[in-house]
């Protein structure tokens, strides 16, 4: 039986619309503060966290379709 069947539907359409969303907005914000204020102190204490946080973003996206797939494989079972 398919994983699919398992989940409920489109759920994964929005999670992967959200992490794009807060990509973008990451990036976005990034480019904003090096661009408007590349020596200022706020721009160098924040873009390390806008980095982190989108790294964050990231790795909960790959790690936690990994533990639902496999809790969705179990739950076949």
């Amino acid at each position: 039986m398919p994983a699919e069947a398992v989940m409920p539907p489109g759920s994964w359409k929005y999670r992967r619309r959200v992490v794009i969303w807060s990509l973008i907005f990451s990036g976005a914000f990034l480019v904003y503060l090096v661009e408007r204020r590349p020596e200022a102190a706020v721009t160098l204490t924040l873009a390390p966290a806008i980095v982190a946080g989108a790294l964050g973003i990231i790795g909960s996206y790959v790690f936690g379709a990994v533990i639902d797939d496999k809790n969705a494989r179990s739950a076949t079972q």
